[in-house]
């Protein structure tokens, strides 16, 4: 249940007042790896939040929004986000995940801030971006230093925009789109992780009408690769279908912290039962990812699936599982896993 503030703040001499939202995620479970490694913690990392809100009519058609988001760690309370960007060499301590100001009227909606942008929101993933997701990619879902615009929706189409600095994006960790992560040598030498190279830019499609969604999108991304991005979901009201790709045009980094150029074809489906909710998705490159493989042991496979349980709108049992294959000869992500927690929303 989310609970509504009404605040004066600054605007209390002039009689406005602003609403101001309160939100929040807490998660708990066991993890068990590929490996064979057991751990306890979240799902992943946006399922343990602390969000606030602010909303005000500020005249002449238009609505301001202030929305900030912290994220933490529901086994000690740790922060658990650091920065994309690098400062003196290091991924920065972060007291926000997410900070968006976003102002919406008749022209349609501007964001800037760093927040899930119109990539990240689309709803063509039936299993997000957790370990355990056969979703094509989550790459450029977030970003720093972002300013995107919304058009209004005409007949169930609305056309988006979306820019990032780049000096705000470095990439701080091996994961995620291959580049090299920064590190600490044993005198104290820092090395950066891999710099961006451009600033980022995209631009899509959406498209939603009756039991359809669908998204297209081009992008041009931070080390200069070339990427193009469509889904669609059908809802049957007894299942839904999904089916898309992601296709990166060039390739980034090298060996086994790079990625070739390569196309990524996903599949899933979402049954609905009673207070069950449960998934299959599956994907498949088409090539090897390490450039230095020509055997297909780094042309991955992936089939994930989850099972939720509602103990009520806001109470949930969740298992998710994988198994993944060709994840590179001898990677420890090869084989089976699984998670199995609980989540309460507020």
């Amino acid at each position: 249940m989310k609970k509504t503030l009404v605040a004066l703040a600054t605007l209390a001499a002039t009689g406005a007042f602003a609403q101001v939202t309160i939100n929040g995620s807490i998660n708990v479970g066991y993890k068990n790896s590929a490996a064979g490694a057991g751990s306890v913690g979240g799902l992943k990392g946006d399922r343990n939040f602390l969000g606030f809100t602010a909303t005000e009519d500020i005249g002449n058609g238009l609505k301001a929004t202030a929305a900030l988001q912290m994220r933490y760690d529901s086994m000690n309370g740790a922060a658990t986000y650091g920065s994309t960007a690098i400062e003196n060499g290091l991924k920065a301590a972060s007291l926000f995940e997410q900070a968006r100001l976003t102002v919406e009227g008749g022209f349609g909606t501007v964001s800037v801030g760093r927040f899930t942008n119109a990539i990240g929101v689309a709803p063509l993933h039936f299993m997000e971006d957790s370990a355990y997701s056969a979703a094509s990619t989550s790459a450029y879902g977030r970003l720093s230093g972002q300013f995107q615009y919304l058009s209004p929706s005409f007949a169930g189409a609305q056309v988006w925009a979306l820019a990032a600095r780049m000096d705000q994006n470095t990439y701080p960790t091996a994961s995620g789109n291959g580049m090299t992560a920064s590190s600490v040598a044993a005198n104290g030498t820092v090395t950066a992780g891999t710099a961006a190279l451009r600033n980022f830019s995209a631009f899509g499609l959406n498209y939603a009408n009756g039991p359809i969604y669908a998204q297209v999108s081009s992008i041009t991304g931070l080390y200069d690769d070339t990427n193009t991005k469509w889904g669609v979901t059908y809802d049957l009201g007894m299942a839904k279908l999904a089916v898309g790709q992601y296709r990166q045009g060039k390739a980034i980094g090298s060996g086994a912290t790079g990625m070739t150029a390569h196309t990524t074809t996903e599949y899933g489906v979402e049954v609905p039962f009673g207070q069950f909710v449960g998934a299959v998705t599956m994907h498949r490159n088409d090539k090897d990812l390490d450039s230095t493989k020509t055997d297909g042991s780094s042309q991955q496979q992936k089939v994930g699936y989850k099972l939720y349980y509602s103990l009520n709108k806001t109470t949930f049992l969740e298992f998710e599982g994988s198994n993944t294959s060709n994840a590179g000869a001898g990677a420890s992500s090869n084989g089976s896993a699984y998670y199995i927690g609980a989540r309460k929303t507020f």
